[in-house]
């Protein structure tokens, strides 16, 4: 009896703290509730609910969005301090010309968005967000940038394109956590040496800012994945020669002269290099991964045979350019990936090869295609790279890969491979040209045969 007076005593005890829990938690969501509907009031947006305006986490309100409101100004009242669980703050798209009065009580905030107003100025107010890991600024009218900017040392992500910035503050190269920064479309001209400071910047905008120089010290963000300075005033890219995490490369529409040694951007996937004064193309195109390419409007006159190492190519332009010197290599592999290359340029230097030369230009080594053109099978033969090496194919790492001209894979041969030989029947597929990599011992080989119905 006694055992069931203490547990019914418990339960007692048990239900008193859930109670006391459950009114906390009511109470807190309503001190966030009535902290909104303050700053509803405060700008005039009374016929707003808070729901309306609002997300929660459990009982906390986290987000609060007034954007597309038409907003000349905005005031966060004292209760604003209530909302010690607000992370998300947009006032996008509305008519504010000055930076919220009151907004430096958010100093736990962790997104800003302010794009599409138009902001002339950042009031010091900024430097009080020091918890702010993303900030948008695009899409204003700012000529100069507070250097309160300083103050938001957390900042990961910083959007300030669509301005009028023709110079920024030294404070802002001090926010070293930064990873996405994107100055596009603004007055720069130049770019300060303490850009150098981004070594964790992954993603780099500066398109259309009137820049004619990159600095010596952007070699140093050296986990660089993504650089557009498309649009500029630029005669060289060299320091992009260090950007060895570099995946993306944009610098269309400048004076680019010559490429830099892209020995060392074996990771470099996409390059767009058009409308600019290219010459050449260099020989360490080879050693890195694209698979698109836009190296169209340029002074281009030849290509290097080291390009055959890149295939399968998804999107190549050549286009507008002055290739009237090629060898057969490079010819073969232009014509696998960008057909219809010839239509745009003179020509007329340009070697013949025969089917026979096409054929042994895919790879010196001795990658042969036959008949070709065919229907429906093809006799595909890489056993003259066996010669003086011996013909035991379990030496050899072999694949042969056969692509559309589009870049599609259409069916992988390498585990029927024999002696060097394989063929291949495309009684299957529809007329037209077909691309075939082979890869010998880490060496890319490509050919190109004709299905004809």
């Amino acid at each position: 009896m006694a055992y069931s007076q203490k547990e019914a005593h418990m339960k007692k005890v048990l239900l008193v703290v859930a109670a006391a829990v459950t009114f906390v938690s009511a109470q807190t969501y309503t001190n966030d509730s009535l902290a909104v509907r303050a700053i509803l009031a405060a700008n005039g947006l009374s016929f707003l609910t808070v729901d309306n305006v609002t997300a929660t986490s459990g009982s906390r309100i986290v987000r609060l969005n007034l954007s597309d409101l038409n907003l000349s100004s905005l005031t966060f009242p004292a209760a604003t301090a209530d909302l010690t669980a607000l992370e998300w703050v947009n006032l996008d798209n509305n008519f504010m010309g000055s930076f919220p009065t009151g907004i430096e009580v958010l100093t736990w905030l962790d997104t800003l968005l302010f794009a599409n107003n138009i902001l002339g100025s950042v009031s010091s107010a900024l430097g009080s967000l020091s918890s702010l890991k993303y900030l948008d600024l695009s899409t204003n009218q700012l000529s100069t940038l507070s250097s309160s900017i300083g103050g938001c040392t957390d900042l990961v992500g910083l959007r300030l394109n669509g301005n009028m910035l023709s110079s920024l503050p030294e404070e802002l190269w001090s926010l070293t956590s930064l990873q996405y920064l994107d100055l596009s479309d603004n007055d720069l001209g130049t770019l300060s040496a303490s850009l150098g400071n981004f070594t964790q910047l992954k993603k780099f905008l500066v398109s259309n800012s009137s820049l004619f120089a990159l600095p010596d010290e952007l070699s140093s963000c050296t986990v660089l994945e993504e650089l557009n300075v498309n649009e500029n005033a630029l005669s060289a890219i060299d320091p992009v020669s260090s950007l060895t995490a570099l995946t993306t490369l944009s610098c269309a529409n400048n004076a680019i002269t010559a490429l830099p040694n892209l020995g060392g951007l074996t990771l470099l996937d996409y390059i767009d290099c058009s409308n600019n004064q290219i010459a050449a193309v260099p020989a360490s195109i080879g050693s890195t991964a694209l698979s698109r390419m836009n190296m169209s409007d340029n002074l281009i006159t030849t290509l290097p045979d080291e390009i055959n190492a890149l295939a399968p190519v998804y999107l190549c332009d050549f286009a507008g350019n002055k290739l009237c010197s090629l060898s057969c290599e490079a010819k073969t592999w232009l014509d696998n990936f960008d057909y219809d290359w010839e239509s745009s340029q003179d020509t007329s230097g340009c070697p013949t090869c025969t089917g026979i030369e096409q054929n042994a230009a895919a790879g010196k080594e001795g990658i042969l295609v036959a008949p070709n053109p065919f229907n429906p099978a093809v006799v595909i033969s890489i056993e003259k790279i066996f010669a003086g090496t011996g013909r035991d194919q379990s030496l050899h790492t072999i694949y042969i890969v056969i692509y559309d001209i589009h870049g599609r894979m259409i069916t992988d041969l390498s585990n029927h491979v024999i002696n060097g030989i394989v063929t291949w029947d495309a009684s299957t597929q529809p007329a037209g040209v077909y691309v075939i990599r082979a890869r010998i011992n880490g060496k890319t080989h490509i050919a190109r045969a004709m299905l004809v119905k």
